[in-house]
């Protein structure tokens, strides 16, 4: 009788484990993955690296804006110091060249330029993600990422 318990005990334990095998199969890793596209955060430092605020005295919060440079010309985003790497603006191209730029207007003597150039590619849940990630600040390069690569907070270098 004891062999016949071990033997169905190590039957049910080996069961179990199948039965939790296929359990962890049923859940969809892609599961609320929407594919809403990356964000890059970014800091304003200077020359030697210290954080620029974008408050009085330098900068009056009512002044400092964001634009995207579209097709369809210069068209105003909230401001935040965030900046969506992938935009929304109709369905998602595969395998060409895109570049995004937008203007950073802090004041009438004080803009900056920040453009993003990257191919996309469908990632395991097919949604868009960034392949050859370029950004360049006021046409310096600063960032030059691979595939799927996480951008992370830049730091804008005000001269």
């Amino acid at each position: 009788m004891p062999k016949l318990v071990a033997s169905l005990s190590g039957a049910l334990c080996a069961l179990l484990l199948t039965g939790c095998g296929s359990w962890s199969g049923m859940f969809d890793e892609c599961e609320g993955d929407n594919g809403s596209g990356r964000i890059a955060s970014f800091e304003l430092v200077d020359v030697s690296g210290a954080l620029i605020p974008l408050t009085p005295p330098r900068y009056h919060p009512d002044t400092v804006k964001l634009y995207y440079l579209g097709p369809t010309g210069r068209v105003a985003q909230p401001f935040s110091s965030q900046i969506p790497v992938i935009r929304r603006d109709g369905p998602p191209v595969y395998d060409v060249d895109h570049e995004d730029t937008y203007l950073l207007y802090l004041n009438r003597a004080d803009q900056d330029t920040i453009t993003f150039r990257y191919r996309l590619f469908k990632d395991d849940c097919q949604n868009p993600d960034l392949d050859g990630i370029r950004i360049f600040f006021n046409g310096r390069d600063l960032f030059s990422g691979p595939r799927g690569v996480n951008i992370g907070t830049l730091q804008f270098r005000k001269r």
